[in-house]
């Protein structure tokens, strides 16, 4: 099954991703892998997103919405996120 950070770098293209962010194709195959984009890429890949018509959810990027909201800011000790429906979500993202 694709996780939602390989669906978005084969979206966007992983060469686009590393150019844009000026890395090698082995860092953004490893953030894939990870499944955590660095945060300092948000604004790069938003872009990129954006010009393609893809969706850049924040939580790619381990960010988290603000309390309230729904969906997010469940962690548990092992980094996975737990959404309010039930569903488990590795790396700390839902």
């Amino acid at each position: 099954m694709m996780t939602p950070h390989q669906a978005f770098a084969d979206a966007i293209g992983r060469a686009s991703i590393a150019e844009a962010t000026g890395v090698g194709l082995t860092a953004v195959s490893n953030t894939v892998v990870r499944e955590r984009f660095p945060a300092s890429w948000y604004l790069v890949l938003q872009r990129l997103a954006e010009k393609k018509g893809i969706d850049c959810p924040p939580e790619l990027f381990g960010m988290k919405l603000p309390d309230g909201s729904p969906a997010l800011n469940n962690d548990d000790d092992a980094d996975n996120t737990v959404s309010e429906s039930g569903e488990i979500h590795t790396g700390g993202a839902a």
